[in-house]
């Protein structure tokens, strides 16, 4: 019974997201989503405008 016990509260959640209960217990759930969010948007617009095509026909489904 204790490796069950150990195993669940030593593995990811989605609860909790990336962590385990043990690391939301201890307090090392100091994962800053919103700067990883904000730098990806930020790659995301860099990349995209440097696009040579006029008019996206990714998502056309005519194409």
């Amino acid at each position: 019974m204790q490796w069950f016990v150990e195993d669940y509260n030593n593995r990811p959640h989605t609860v909790h997201k990336i962590f385990s209960p043990n690391e939301v217990y201890a307090g090392t759930d100091t994962y800053d989503y919103q700067s990883v969010l904000k730098k990806g948007m930020a790659n995301r617009r860099m990349v995209n405008s440097q696009c040579a095509c006029t008019k996206c026909i990714c998502g056309d489904a005519t194409s």
